[in-house]
Order: C-alpha cells, then sequence, then structure tokens
C-alpha cells in the first residue's frame, strides 16, 4: 500500500517545481529580445540547469509514483537548456537570426512541458 504521507510530499515538491519554473519561460522568452546578449543566453542556460539539478536530487527521494513524472520533467528542462546552449553564439550579433526564436519557442515548449507534466501529479 502506497505512504499517502510520502504522496502529498511528493506532490507538493513536483507542484512547487512546476510554480518555481514561470520565471524560467519568462527569462527564455526575453531571449527574444534583439538586444539579449550571450552573457544573457549563458545566464539562462544555468537557471535551467540550475533548476534541473535541483529536480534530479529532489527525483532520488521521491516514491515511485512521483519519481517518473520528474524525471520526465527533468529531461524536458535538459532538453531546453541543451536547445539553448545552440543558440547562445548567435546573441548579440549584429544581424539577429530567426534561429533565435525558433530555438527559444522550443526551449520555451519544453519548460512548458516540465510545468505540465509535474502539474499533473
Amino acid at each position: 500500500m502506497p505512504d499517502d504521507s510520502q504522496d502529498e510530499r511528493d506532490r507538493a515538491t513536483c507542484i512547487g517545481f512546476a510554480t518555481n519554473m514561470v520565471d524560467l519561460v519568462a527569462a527564455t522568452a526575453g531571449l527574444k529580445d534583439e538586444h539579449a546578449t550571450q552573457e544573457n543566453g549563458n545566464h539562462v542556460v544555468g537557471l535551467i540547469q540550475d533548476r534541473w539539478s535541483s529536480l534530479t536530487a529532489e527525483e532520488n527521494s521521491m516514491g515511485d509514483r512521483f519519481k517518473e513524472k520528474a524525471s520526465v520533467a527533468a529531461g524536458q528542462l535538459n532538453s531546453a537548456a541543451f536547445v539553448l546552449q545552440g543558440i547562445v553564439a548567435m546573441l548579440g550579433e549584429s544581424m539577429y537570426h530567426s534561429n533565435v526564436d525558433d530555438a527559444v519557442a522550443s526551449a520555451e515548449g519544453y519548460i512548458n512541458q516540465a510545468m505540465s507534466t509535474l502539474y499533473s501529479s
């Protein structure tokens, strides 16, 4: 029989992580600004990687019911960081690339999927 108190803690943890990802979406969206720099891009990638690291660490203490959701969400965050790393070098160039918008939209999608995965707990 599953431990209800463990499930409640895990659910609260998942929802807390999802709620705290709203700032990641906003920070990522900020990279669409034609004045965004490589420093801005590296900062956002760092934020996403920090959240990934925290979620991965928390996942280890979760019960089976929520461990998979946390793992999937962590993978989605990792994908968002990976996509953004690919365009950081383009930020701040004199000619703005539509690839940046596409990559940022993709990263936002991954972050939103991670949030949805965790909220569905």
